[in-house]
């Protein structure tokens, strides 16, 4: 199954690598994509996702390692420090997890003073995620951050997001449990 599991990411990577590139080298020569979000560190509804991503942490462990576990793609989100003392957030994916230490490939592309690239092999602890999400048989659990910001988006851009992604999300709410 672990097999099956590496050979169909494998396949998904090649099959939109025409999609990546493209965009990858017009993110590169014009800025990060526009649909960057601020937000200030301290907002409630952040800090609720971010609490409730690292109290159910052991879920998504259970989850990701579950013998015969039907998961579609795993990753956890990252924190990275600019220089002027802000931070961004990056999803890591390809996961291992080795003594407490989540490793993982970028997964989106990093405001380029963070020093990081999409694709760059990045660790964190586990008490450092901001967030983490798997899909499982094309729903998804977990995502916190998601549902955040999707509930503070406009209908239409809401209906847009939820139409490109390869999965369902649900409730908006972040749940009181996973």
């Amino acid at each position: 199954m672990t097999l099956l599991r590496v050979l169909v990411v494998l396949l998904f990577g090649i099959l939109t690598l025409p999609v990546r590139l493209p965009l990858r080298w017009l993110r590169r020569r014009f800025g990060p994509p526009s649909n960057m979000v601020r937000i200030r560190a301290d907002d409630p509804g952040l800090v609720a996702a971010r609490e409730r991503a690292r109290a159910t942490l052991p879920e998504f462990l259970r989850r990701l390692h579950a013998p015969g576990a039907d998961v579609d793609s795993a990753a956890v989100k990252a924190a990275l420090t600019l220089p002027n003392g802000e931070t961004e957030h990056v999803w890591l994916n390809a996961l291992r997890y080795e003594d407490g230490t989540f490793v993982g490939r970028v997964d989106n592309e990093a405001d380029p003073a963070t020093g990081v690239q999409a694709g760059d092999e990045w660790r964190i602890a586990s008490e450092q995620i901001s967030d983490w999400k798997i899909v499982e048989r094309g729903q998804l659990v977990g995502g916190y951050s998601i549902r955040f910001f999707l509930a503070r988006m406009p209908a239409a851009h809401r209906r847009a997001f939820e139409a490109a992604v390869p999965f369902t999300i649900g409730e908006l709410a972040i749940p009181e449990s996973a």
